[in-house]
């Protein structure tokens, strides 16, 4: 019976994540990325602030569909130092699998 469960814990975690993630590519504009990324908190470590990071994803116009393409590499050839384009990533993994504590109304 625990394999069961967790089978279909799984299969709803896939489901969940597919559901942000249509949801973000179809609805999320260039101005919805830069409040999501304005509304997290980096640790005092990374030598940047939010404001930064969403200047940088306005001047390479990310909206939701771009957002959810994105990858660490393609964050650094944006100009964001490499601990700020992992740390980017850990948060929108966080998005996509619902773990944020950004609200997502899908």
């Amino acid at each position: 019976m625990d394999d069961y469960e967790e089978a279909i814990k799984a299969s709803e975690d896939s489901l969940s994540r597919k559901a942000i993630t249509d949801y973000i590519m179809r609805k999320w504009t260039k101005p919805h990325v830069q409040r999501y990324i304005k509304s997290l908190m980096p640790p005092t470590d990374l030598t940047t602030n939010t404001t930064t990071l969403a200047n940088v994803m306005k001047r390479h116009q990310i909206d939701g569909e771009k957002l959810i393409q994105i990858s660490k590499d393609v964050l650094v050839n944006m100009g964001l130092r490499d601990h700020a384009a992992v740390w980017l990533m850990e948060q929108l993994t966080l998005l996509f699998n619902n773990k944020s504590t950004y609200p997502i109304r899908v």
